[in-house]
């Protein structure tokens, strides 16, 4: 899998009562203004009820709960939409807190610029990460970290706080990739961050050889996270690229132009 793959929301194999009553609500009341629900995906009903099964998590069973029972019944409720999208948002911000936060970064700049950086992140992987936090504490201990980076104050431009925070997720991804690969022949443990350099992972693979003993073969990883040249000047100088481009299509559009075009150009291995 490439670091820059881009995952599905939800395996197509996963289908849940939620996600079902949700396609045939759609199905029938796609038309009507005061039914349709436009911005809800089935992929997050799925994942969302069937974490909820998993994780054993009875907040989030309720708020699914409600959920279907709305949309088998929309007629009966007349603020069924205010209602149905207040519950879907409390329920996936409460599933995928660092998925959702993920989100806000992407709509906070919407037709204002693009962050190179923030492109990078893939929400079908980072909703798989916070799965995997629900019994792996290495995995846990990586979510924990990406949403305390997003969530603290602090004085530096954005851009940097996600390129700080792309670190810690390909770390999150180099580790979710080796423990599937290894299946259970190889243990991987987070080395603590001290004074002193160390590599990232300390890994013990049993090898599968005959013998009277297991053998083991123990080896060190350090991960190195993808960047662009120059990355803290280039990227503010792609943000600039960025807003330019948006201005030029906003500019159209007053214009009276029926299509807007503008061209951004994004060059990863060299300044401006």
């Amino acid at each position: 899998m490439s670091l820059l793959a881009s995952s599905r929301i939800s395996d197509p194999a996963l289908r849940t009562d939620l996600g079902d009553a949700f396609d045939a609500h759609m199905a029938s009341h796609a038309r009507d203004p005061a039914l349709a629900l436009g911005s809800v995906e089935t992929d997050w009903l799925n994942v969302m009820r069937d974490r909820a099964a998993v994780a054993s998590d009875a907040h989030l069973l309720t708020l699914t709960n409600d959920m279907l029972a709305l949309l088998q019944k929309p007629t009966t409720s007349t603020t069924f939409k205010d209602d149905f999208m207040a519950l879907y948002e409390q329920a996936e911000r409460h599933a995928y807190p660092l998925a959702f936060k993920f989100r806000d970064e992407q709509h906070a700049i919407v037709g204002l610029t693009r962050d190179y950086t923030l492109q990078c992140f893939d929400p079908g992987m980072l909703r798989r990460m916070e799965d995997d936090a629900i019994a792996d504490k290495t995995m846990q201990s990586f979510v924990r970290e990406m949403l305390y980076g997003l969530n603290a104050r602090s004085r530096r431009p954005r851009h940097e706080v996600l390129r700080g925070v792309f670190e810690v997720y390909s770390e999150a991804l180099a580790y979710k990739l080796l423990t599937e690969a290894g299946g259970g022949r190889l243990t991987i443990d987070k080395i603590p961050e001290g004074p002193n350099p160390s590599p990232d992972f300390e890994c013990t693979l049993q090898l599968a050889e005959p013998g009277p003993e297991p053998r083991d073969l123990r080896f060190y990883i350090e991960v190195k996270a993808l960047d662009i040249v120059d990355a803290p000047q280039r990227i503010p100088e792609m943000l600039d690229e960025g807003l330019d481009t948006e201005i030029e299509i906003e500019r159209q559009q007053r214009a009276g132009h029926q299509v807007a075009i503008a061209v951004g150009e994004i060059r990863r291995f060299g300044r401006l």
